[in-house]
Formats: C-alpha cells, sequence, structure tokens
C-alpha cells in the first residue's frame, strides 16, 4: 500500500503544474492580506465559476421543501405521543430538516441586493421569524469574517482559537447550544423592546 501511495505521489509530482496550479499553491500559507493570496483565491474563483453561478429554482425548492418537511415533522412530532419511537423520529428529522432550511442565511449573507427577489422575505417568514434567528441578526455584519487583514486570525469573528482551548473550556462552549431556545425569546421579548 505505502509503495502504491508513494508512486502515486511521485507521479503527481512528476507532473508540471498548470499556471493556475502554480498560482493556487503560491498563495497557500500566506497571511492575510498578501497579494499572492488574493490572486490565489481569484484563480479559483475563475476556475469554478459556473459552479457557483446563482440557480434560483434550486433556492427556492431547497428552502421551501427543508422548512415544509421540518415543519412537517415538527407538527407531526408534537401529536405524537411522548418517547414514543414516532416522536423520536420526527423530532430529529425535525431538527435535521430545519436547521438545512436555517443555513440558508448564510446564503442570504453573500447574495447582492435583488439577485434572488422576495427570497430573504420568504426565508424570514418561513424560517428566520419562527426560529428567532432573523436575517437581521447576520446579514452585513457576516462579511466582516471575510475581509482580508480578519479573515483567520484573532479578530475574526466567526472563528474562535478553539484548538488553543483547554478540554473543560470547549466542553463548556458546547454546552451553552442548549440555552439558546431560552436566550432567543430574551433577546426578542425583553431585550429588544428594551432597547427601543
Amino acid at each position: 500500500m505505502s509503495d502504491v501511495r508513494r508512486t502515486s505521489t511521485r507521479s503527481l509530482r512528476a507532473e508540471p503544474l498548470p499556471a493556475a496550479d502554480a498560482e493556487d499553491r503560491r498563495s497557500r500559507g500566506t497571511p492575510p492580506g498578501d497579494p499572492r493570496r488574493a490572486a490565489g483565491a481569484a484563480v479559483l474563483q475563475r476556475r469554478f465559476a459556473d459552479a457557483f453561478r446563482l440557480r434560483p429554482w434550486i433556492f427556492w425548492s431547497d428552502m421551501l421543501g427543508s422548512a415544509a418537511l421540518g415543519w412537517a415533522l415538527f407538527a407531526a412530532s408534537v401529536l405524537a405521543a411522548p418517547g414514543t419511537p414516532l416522536h423520536v423520529a420526527t423530532s430529529v428529522g425535525a431538527v435535521f430538516a430545519l436547521l438545512r432550511a436555517a443555513l440558508f442565511i448564510h446564503e442570504i449573507a453573500h447574495h447582492k441586493p435583488g439577485q434572488l427577489p422576495g427570497f430573504e422575505v420568504a426565508w424570514n417568514a418561513l424560517v428566520g421569524v419562527p426560529l428567532g434567528v432573523p436575517s437581521l441578526m447576520y446579514v452585513g455584519s457576516h462579511m466582516d469574517h471575510h475581509r482580508g487583514a480578519a479573515f483567520g486570525t484573532d479578530a475574526d469573528p466567526e472563528y474562535a482559537p478553539i484548538a488553543h482551548w483547554s478540554r473543560l473550556r470547549i466542553a463548556l462552549f458546547v454546552a451553552t447550544v442548549a440555552f439558546v431556545p431560552v436566550l432567543l425569546p430574551i433577546r426578542w421579548a425583553v431585550l429588544g423592546p428594551l432597547s427601543y
């Protein structure tokens, strides 16, 4: 097995790198803000432009399907007898389907205004507002994470240096997720009106 790996690695190294791959390789490991990093990202963006082309029917069908399935499973879990296999299965299914629908908040944050008309409003009505995570919590502020000077650094608002944390701190960080269902109603029903 190791001989196969060695041979395949050797044969890959023997082939000359296309200019785009060479540029991508030069940009790896460069610090944020380095022009080579931006050049490498531009090469990759050109190479995969068609893969990232916006296809509205995919966005709409995926979001609407995930939300419909999630809310249908949620309703089924509410109606099922607690603790039964049906209750457990529909509850777990609802969590995953609604999580998938909720993750569209990231796509909304990256779309230019008017690029997908009505999508943000529909998403807020079906997913964001009912789950307590309307798009205003993420759209706009998310782009700070993509600034070249901050991405992947201590100044990046979306990444914490978890690898350097103690096991206890990681466990406490994960445990805080259990409090989200309590904290979101407090944020919108108590803190929101008080801040106004």
